[in-house]
């Protein structure tokens, strides 16, 4: 019997010619044509000057999901997974925005609920028949070969009918693991991925998080082996996670591109979810609001300390002092609210609602004189 060495060793004439994927343009030279190694494909060496520009990357979600590529989408139970996964497979249809841009594209999910839940987002969220759906590939946790000749079998998929994007929701219900802190066992089950985005397509793993929260880019459950394999990380919590009816919820990210960013706030409307912006942009927002109702109509208005001193009784913690007068500086540069006086001492910056001819009045009005001599007065 020959050794793996002798095998490795076979003259050219024991294998096929390499073959050119006409998709990805990856080129594969086929193992000696004998016995169990003839299922194994092996990539050719590629020169440096052949490995392409690496300017430009096939997004189907923009900044998240890259063709070719994989994605891992972690959040805790009922916050809002399969949620976001729905908004994304109904934008896929046509396109749109998500944060980042939603390309139109042909999606295989591998789900774990129900084909009823399914049906409801279906019809919910008007998912069409771009995403195709394989409901509970396995009534019990599958062993190895099982595993590999269904990874198989869906990438014999994506390639007869051109899948864009694939993800399984959730890995963990789906793959062969049965003790997901074993590093070993764990690349075992996502080595085969490979010939997914080796094809071309997408991969989104869908995953449930730790019990307790973890270093930056570890949230998810099991071994570090998991986020350590993919391209891109994408952590999934509540805004508010006191507050169950905030219907914010934070992108962390942590990604190989730079095309990535690295958080983001969406809020779910009636009209779908918004992009708020970052975490901080976020809260600036809560606390602009807060600002907007202690600020009165008209003259003389509010120093930044007395509107600071007014907030009291607001689900919103009160800010430092100097994040309220940031605030209202920039509540004022947008034009949420006007202000008045010189901004230095004797003469404060005032903040109010409404417009007022500032001109017609007296140059030091905005000291906290008396304004109802002004002419014009306030036209809130």
């Amino acid at each position: 019997m020959k050794t793996p060495f002798e095998q490795f060793n076979e003259p050219v004439s024991a294998v096929a010619s390499p073959t050119v994927n006409s998709q990805t343009g990856r080129v594969s030279i086929p193992a000696p044509l004998e016995g169990e190694r003839a299922r194994i494909a092996f990539p050719a060496a590629i020169p440096a000057s052949e490995l392409g520009s690496g300017e430009h990357f096939n997004w189907v979600w923009e900044g998240y999901a890259a063709k070719g590529h994989s994605c891992l989408l972690t959040g805790l139970p009922k916050a809002g997974k399969s949620t976001l996964l729905g908004h994304l497979l109904a934008k896929s249809c046509d396109g749109g925005e998500l944060v980042g841009r939603v390309e139109p594209a042909q999606v295989l999910v591998v789900a774990e609920e129900g084909a009823g839940l399914w049906a409801r987002r279906r019809d919910d969220l008007v998912i069409g028949d771009n995403v195709r759906f394989l409901i509970r590939p396995f009534m019990s946790k599958p062993y190895r070969p099982e595993w590999e000749g269904f990874i198989e079998y869906v990438t014999d998929l994506v390639v007869a009918e051109s899948f864009d994007l694939v993800v399984f929701d959730t890995f963990s219900s789906i793959s062969p693991l049965r003790d997901e802190n074993d590093a070993g066992r764990m690349l075992e089950a996502l080595l085969p991925l490979h010939q997914i985005t080796n094809e071309g397509a997408s991969l989104l793993l869908v995953h449930h998080p730790r019990k307790s929260d973890a270093g930056e880019g570890q949230a998810s459950r099991g071994s570090g082996a998991l986020p350590g394999w993919v391209d891109v990380i994408i952590e999934l919590r509540r805004f508010s996670a006191e507050d169950r009816s905030d219907t914010r919820r934070t992108l962390t990210t942590y990604s190989r591109f730079d095309e990535s960013p690295d958080e983001a706030v969406i809020e779910l409307t009636p009209d779908g979810y918004q992009h708020v912006g970052s975490k901080r942009d976020a809260k600036q927002s809560d606390r602009m609001e807060i600002i907007g109702e202690i600020l009165t109509s008209g003259l003389p208005g509010l120093t930044p300390v007395e509107v600071r001193d007014q907030w009291t009784g607001f689900d919103v913690p009160k800010p430092g002092q100097r994040v309220v007068y940031g605030d209202l500086q920039e509540g004022y540069t947008r034009g949420s609210w006007q202000r008045s006086g010189e901004g230095k001492r004797g003469d404060p910056y005032r903040y109010f609602l409404g417009s007022v001819s500032i001109l017609a009045c007296s140059p030091s009005l905005g000291a906290g004189n008396e304004y109802e001599g002004c002419e014009g007065g306030s036209d809130a």
